[in-house]
């Protein structure tokens, strides 16, 4: 059992890494004045984009309009249909943007969002599996198998931080608290989903053993 918490211990020191990177991150931004500006801009300068772009071409096409009437000779002949279209095209630029920054990442969201997921994954799934494998406690494993199924918001976080998929995780748990009843067909093939990780470790482990049971 120590190597399978080994790996639990090493993801945790892992994620920590992460959280404390991205917190670093936020901390340098925030102290050099960066995250200020940064969210100043963002609340005001593309509504200032916005309004402005489609005001500067439209006065840009009067003001042609007026050219080609004081100076017919030498504007007259020109066909005005492109400009129109040219106009149409970035009068619509400014909406476009503003929709691709709303689908967009903000930077500074994904650095909150990396921290305080992996703080979650943390706290919430890999100490409980820490603690209910050193104390041998199933009652906290089948609590914790049964959280991952019930809490979205830890499901969220784990797919996030990339540690896997909360509902195979906790089929996993459920596998192992019922190792004696399981086919080995079905620890073999949880095993193949979960790749590597601590989970697919101690599914690992219990067909070892019951393979040293006799059991095949």
């Amino acid at each position: 059992m120590r190597e399978v918490i080994e790996e639990v211990e090493k993801r945790i020191r892992r994620l920590e890494a992460q959280a404390e990177i991205a917190e670093e991150l936020l901390y340098r931004m925030e102290e050099s004045g960066i995250l200020r500006k940064y969210r100043i801009l963002k609340r005001k300068g593309m509504s200032l984009y916005t309004f402005f772009m489609p005001l500067w071409t439209i006065a840009g096409l009067m003001m042609l309009f007026i050219l080609r009437w004081r100076y017919p000779e030498v504007l007259g002949r020109i066909n005005l249909t492109p400009y129109l279209v040219l106009v149409a095209m970035v009068s619509l630029l400014p909406l476009l943007a503003a929709l691709l920054e709303r689908e967009g990442e903000d930077p500074v969201a994904e650095l909150e969002g990396k921290a305080r997921n992996a703080r979650k994954v943390i706290r919430d799934f890999y100490n409980p599996l820490k603690k209910g494998l050193e104390e041998g406690n199933e009652e906290v494993l089948r609590g914790l198998a049964d959280r991952l199924l019930d809490d979205p918001t830890l499901a969220q976080a784990i797919e996030a931080v990339h540690e896997g998929d909360a509902k195979l995780m906790a089929y996993a748990l459920y596998l192992y608290l019922n190792r004696k009843a399981v086919s080995e067909e079905e620890l073999q093939k949880a095993i193949i989903l979960l790749g590597r990780g601590p989970l697919a470790m101690l599914l690992e482990k219990a067909r070892k053993e019951r393979e040293g049971d006799g059991r095949i």
